[in-house]
């Protein structure tokens, strides 16, 4: 008998991503559905991180640029006591 079992993961600030994990237990893969043979799963799984974790990176670095672009324009645009919210701060 096997089994599978899903969890939904929370992303902080994309919602939009449903991102699941999943667990297999107790699987049997049929001979003619292996890949590359037994045991190369996890190879295939790192050589595809490789492929894809530089644009994953080039869009968290495009997103904290918009974040910070954001917060740049509304601190300069935020007024408190008269002036914008960007002009309180620190002084050394």
């Amino acid at each position: 008998m096997s089994n599978m079992v899903f969890f939904q993961e929370q992303n902080m600030g994309q919602r939009a991503s449903d991102t699941r994990g999943i667990t297999f237990e107790d699987v049997r893969v049929p001979k003619e559905n292996v890949l590359l043979g037994e045991g190369a799963g996890f190879k295939i799984a790192m050589d595809t991180f490789d492929k894809t974790r530089p644009p994953v990176a080039a869009g968290a670095v495009g997103l904290a640029q918009r974040c910070l672009d954001e917060a740049t324009k509304y601190a300069l645009e935020r007024k408190a006591f008269g002036v914008p919210i960007a002009a309180h701060q620190v002084k050394y």
